[in-house]
């Protein structure tokens, strides 16, 4: 994978969407194997690649940001991956509002996001809330 890599980066940049694939993918298998801080550092490396190729909004991005909040959460950084995770799902409403269409990652990011709220502590209650509060933000 990382000979992928720099066989990417050398012919099409170090900025290309390939790349991104490559590192999303070399990324997996480094948290796979408990190599954490590495595969974080190339999860957002290429997540940037993605933002800066389709825009912040986009489903691609979202997959990349759910990728890098469970990364956070199971090395218990919860709040930092609580933001993330609650943009991700912000994103996947916001296309299924545009389209008329439910995403198909909509419901496993509600999953995620309570999980993540559940796992810092909070009761059913204020997920609930938060989950709902999210909802009426993202029709405005």
């Amino acid at each position: 994978m990382r000979r992928a890599l720099a066989i990417d980066e050398q012919s099409f940049g170090s900025d290309h969407l390939d790349v991104a694939i490559d590192l999303n993918n070399l990324a997996a298998l480094l948290q796979a194997t408990n190599r954490t801080a590495e595969a974080e550092r190339l999860m957002r490396r290429a997540l940037a690649i993605d933002e800066q190729s389709f825009g912040t909004d986009h489903p691609k991005v979202a997959t990349g940001l759910n990728n890098l909040a469970q990364l956070l959460q199971d090395t218990s950084r919860m709040t930092e991956a609580e933001p993330l995770m609650r943009r991700v799902l912000a994103i996947f409403l916001k296309f299924t509002r545009a389209t008329g269409h439910k995403h198909p990652l909509l419901e496993t990011a509600f999953r995620n996001y309570g999980s993540l709220l559940s796992a810092m502590g909070r009761s059913d209650a204020d997920i609930m809330l938060e989950l709902e509060k999210l909802g009426d933000e993202s029709d405005g």
